[in-house]
């Protein structure tokens, strides 16, 4: 008996062929995003613009997401699952290609709202997809495949993003570092580019569900959107800036801030393994609350300017603990919602973390351009522990759930990583 239920178990995790085109888009998707988000602020640096004009465009790009948010249920219901998915593959690259070309900042805010709306698109489609192409079985393996692999990617990606205008300077004779950047950046468009060959063979079925989306009302959610605004209105003020900051307040070149992002995907990619373990321990929402409150920690040790190594230590401490809670939080917010108010509940997180991104961002790139970034840093570290523990207080009687376990985690796709686009 145990032989078959080990048979049957195993034949659970044979994850199908449109799992892997899909795992295949994602992954080439992400490589070229993670060199195009690594070189994008450096490149805006380089063409004279200061933090505070850095702030505005993330802020451009989250309103984008909150528009993208409303209308990728509607694109996805006229359209179909896969014509959105296309339609994201083949724009997103073209988008990305004239924000490396333009440089009017009128031409760069567009282009920092379209791309933001596109990648609503994106996110909100991840977890539908992966739902799609895997069986109820299989499904908590895919869905740890697929972060564990897509997260991956970029620690290969972030330092050949960070050597590559290096590369293309002594290749082709580029001048300036601004050009070099520019062209590092088109080529990351270009593998941004090649996910739409794979994505084409996708085969998913339309969203024929035509039911209306019902909100959640209950003193759970909104102290569990009260907790995550404040997280949020943290990490947006530095997120946007990490690249920002590396080369402008401790004076590392582009090589070296791509080896130090590539070892921070490496640390998500262990702490997303290791979180059950905490999760299991303290449950979900102390294990969150604990996370936060670790990465608060992290933040402040990088807000005093540590040298070299013990910077790349603090800056991937930060992310590890920053993303071990994500697919926890989203498992604890299905697990106290009814089932017809889930797509509900996710829509009201999604809006709550791309408001406080859109809010905060301008305002922190100002509070840089006049204070530095110690301050900013300190301030954000401030709000992080603050959160933590608003996470664990106001949600405390909502402690140990069925959704604690290490496969509950696993249900939950983490959401785009905050002020990452």
């Amino acid at each position: 008996m145990r032989l078959i239920e080990r048979s049957s178990t195993n034949q659970g995790r044979y994850l199908g062929r449109p799992f892997w085109v899909f795992l295949l888009a994602s992954c080439l998707f992400n490589v070229g995003m993670f060199i195009f988000v690594l070189l994008y602020n450096l490149y805006l640096l380089d063409l004279g613009f200061k933090e505070d004009f850095l702030g505005l465009v993330a802020s451009v790009t989250t309103t984008g997401n909150i528009v993208g948010t409303f209308a990728t249920v509607a694109l996805n219901r006229r359209l179909g699952l896969k014509a959105s998915v296309l339609v994201f593959f083949a724009g997103m690259p073209i988008i990305s290609a004239l924000r490396a070309v333009a440089t009017g900042q009128a031409a760069l805010l567009g282009m920092a709202f379209c791309a933001g709306v596109f990648f609503a698109i994106w996110a909100i489609s991840i977890a539908v997809v992966v739902a799609q192409v895997t069986t109820e079985r299989q499904r908590p393996f895919g869905f740890s495949i697929y972060l564990g692999s897509v997260i991956g990617v970029g620690v290969i990606a972030d330092p050949i993003g960070g050597r590559l205008p290096g590369w293309l300077a002594a290749a082709f004779g580029v001048a300036g570092a601004a050009e070099a950047k520019q062209w590092a950046l088109l080529v990351a468009c270009a593998i941004i580019a090649l996910a739409l060959w794979p994505a084409w063979y996708l085969r998913l079925g339309r969203v024929t569900d035509g039911a209306r989306v019902t909100y959640p009302r209950s003193p759970f959610i909104l102290r569990f959107l009260v907790a995550v605004a404040v997280l949020n209105v943290a990490t947006a003020a530095f997120n946007p800036f990490a690249n920002a900051f590396f080369s402008q307040q401790l004076r590392m070149p582009a090589d070296e801030i791509g080896l130090l992002f590539s070892g921070g995907q490496l640390a998500q990619v262990v702490a997303i393994l290791i979180s059950p373990l905490v999760l299991r321990r303290l449950g979900l929402v102390w294990g969150v609350a604990s996370m936060e409150l670790a990465a608060g920690l992290s933040l402040a040790f990088l807000a005093t300017g540590p040298p070299g190594l013990a910077a790349a230590f603090g800056y991937a401490g930060y992310l590890a603990f920053q993303w071990m809670d994500e697919p926890a939080m989203e498992s604890l917010l299905m697990t106290r919602v009814r089932p017809h108010e889930r797509s509900g509940a996710s829509a009201l997180m999604y809006l709550t973390i791309f408001a406080a991104g859109a809010i905060t961002a301008p305002l922190a790139g100002k509070a840089i351009t006049r204070f530095g970034y110690p301050t900013v840093m300190a301030a954000a570290a401030f709000l992080l522990l603050l959160g933590g523990m608003m996470f664990g207080l106001l949600l405390k009687r909502f402690g140990r759930t069925t959704g604690s376990t290490g496969q509950d985690q696993a249900r939950a796709l983490p959401r785009a990583p905050r002020g990452s686009l």
